[in-house]
């Protein structure tokens, strides 16, 4: 069963972002806090990197996709089997009963394999669906509490000069510059990760404003 870009597909047809994250020496941590009825700046593509229980569900869901691709090339190995020992069953009473066999059970795969897909599909939605409620949540205790008038999305990335297509991205990044404090994205996740298992090493703290010329 050939397993679809599950990251590329539910990013961009359901919630609308990618899962491109921010390298983790160069990611966002908790800075100094806005002032009252500022922006705010979120990073959510540094969030999902990060986010230890997002990163533990996913993490089930590729073993158990890895389980069903294995179980599904087992029975496709027992149908080929089945084929190639069909001619030796030619012209016999039995060869017509061995044909049906390997079309039923081929159908029944192919069926199988559809729905498997479905529910993987729908199964990682819940989970970015149910990820991206709890960021929403956390950033609007966070505003509420700051007094933040608005937050807006940005992409902290450093773009890869070797690589035209980032440059561009970089250049058509909506956020061109920011004042320090402004980016939020660190104290939303260490709320976040607050009790929850520690995965990978921390992310490392932001310097002043950014821009494409200042790393």
């Amino acid at each position: 069963m050939k397993r679809p870009n599950w990251y590329l597909l539910i990013a961009a047809a359901a919630l609308g972002f990618g899962l491109a994250g921010t390298a983790a020496a160069q990611g966002p941590q908790t800075s100094a806090t806005p002032t009252a009825g500022a922006v705010g700046l979120l990073d959510v593509n540094f969030i999902f990197k990060h986010h230890h229980r997002f990163k533990m569900h996913m993490e089930e869901m590729r073993g158990d996709v890895e389980r069903a691709e294995a179980a599904v090339q087992k029975e496709r190995e027992a149908v080929q089997r089945l084929v190639e020992q069909l001619e030796r069953y030619k012209g016999t009473r039995d060869y017509r009963a061995m044909e049906q066999e390997i079309a039923d059970r081929q159908a029944r795969l192919a069926v199988q394999v559809r729905m498997q897909q479905r529910e993987f599909l729908e199964r990682e939605a819940k989970i970015y669906h149910n990820t991206y409620k709890e960021i929403w949540q956390e950033v609007d205790r966070y505003c509420q509490t700051h007094n933040l008038a608005l937050v807006l999305r940005f992409n902290g990335d450093p773009a890869d000069t070797t690589k035209p297509e980032e440059v561009l991205r970089d250049i058509n990044k909506p956020v061109v510059w920011h004042r320090n404090g402004l980016d939020i994205t660190g104290h939303i996740l260490a709320a976040l990760n607050r009790d929850q298992p520690r995965v990978g090493t921390q992310p490392a703290a932001p310097g002043g404003a950014r821009s494409p010329f200042q790393r």
